[in-house]
């Protein structure tokens, strides 16, 4: 699997991250354009 799509509240993007790369997750790189893409 290479994508995969999840949402989260707003407030709780950064715990969830950080989870995810606690058991392995890896991000793959983004330009900025990106980044606010898949954050909104």
């Amino acid at each position: 699997m290479t994508d995969i799509d999840i949402l989260v509240y707003k407030d709780d993007l950064a715990l969830v991250e950080t989870t995810l790369k606690r058991y392995g997750w890896v991000e793959k790189k983004l330009d900025d354009y990106d980044q606010q893409y898949y954050r909104k």
